[in-house]
């Protein structure tokens, strides 16, 4: 019962660990992660909240603690939380390792071809009524081309990166969510209807859920290195 409880918890320890190692100094930017993973979770728990209602996914009541938050269990809500912060770390482990943002040009680029790329793809989702690859490719993409032809944020090559690093720890995390515990069980943690995706998957693991990741730690980031500069806690040679 505590499958999800347990993988929530080993995704955040090393990075909360790591988080008052004196170089990367990740506590230092706390006040600004606070309100981006509050924002960001607060969106990302509406669409996880009607998805769930409308049967897009689900969840094995045998692996969980059995609290709830509208419909959502604890450990969902945990996951918008917990996971957001470990990318962010990532991020930040990135930005020391490299001393200064890069790609710009070429990160903005990919960007907004990514975008297009999406947004056909949403548009004919929806001609074939898949609710979740429409929905999530529509607004990824749309925020691929915000970011790629309006906002052009000078961090956005190291959050490529960042993501591109947090794509091996979300495979594993989402892999035994999504196929059950290896020499354990075969039943997965949370479940999802095949009948709303394009039902390509990746070690068990739905495309689009690759694609909702983007979409949510681009948000996250966006909003983080708003209040960074904000907060007056970002290099004055960034």
């Amino acid at each position: 019962m505590y499958t999800y409880l347990l993988v929530n918890v080993l995704s955040l320890l090393i990075p909360l660990l790591f988080s008052f190692e004196h170089r990367i100094a990740f506590y230092r930017k706390f006040l600004a992660l606070l309100p981006a993973i509050t924002i960001m979770a607060a969106v990302m728990l509406v669409w996880d909240e009607i998805f769930t209602y409308l049967g897009i996914w689900g969840f094995n009541h045998v692996y969980l603690v059995k609290i709830y938050i509208m419909s959502l269990p604890l450990e969902e809500v945990m996951f918008f939380l917990l996971i957001p912060y470990s990318c962010m770390f990532i991020y930040e482990a990135v930005n020391y390792g490299l001393k200064k943002f890069v790609f710009n040009q070429l990160a903005w680029k990919i960007s907004w071809i990514l975008g297009i790329i999406l947004l056909t793809v949403g548009i004919l989702s929806i001609y074939f009524k898949l609710i979740y690859t429409s929905t999530v490719c529509l607004l990824t993409g749309g925020l691929m081309m915000f970011n790629g032809l309006i906002l052009k944020p000078k961090y956005l090559g190291n959050f490529f990166i960042c993501f591109l690093i947090s794509l091996i720890p979300f495979l594993v995390v989402n892999g035994i969510l999504t196929n059950g515990i290896p020499l354990i069980s075969d039943q997965p943690v949370v479940w999802y209807n095949n009948f709303e995706n394009l039902k390509i998957r990746i070690i068990g693991i739905p495309i689009e859920d690759s694609i909702y990741m983007l979409f949510m730690l681009t948000l996250t980031v966006n909003i983080y290195e708003y209040f960074k500069k904000k907060f007056n806690l970002s290099p004055e040679n960034r």
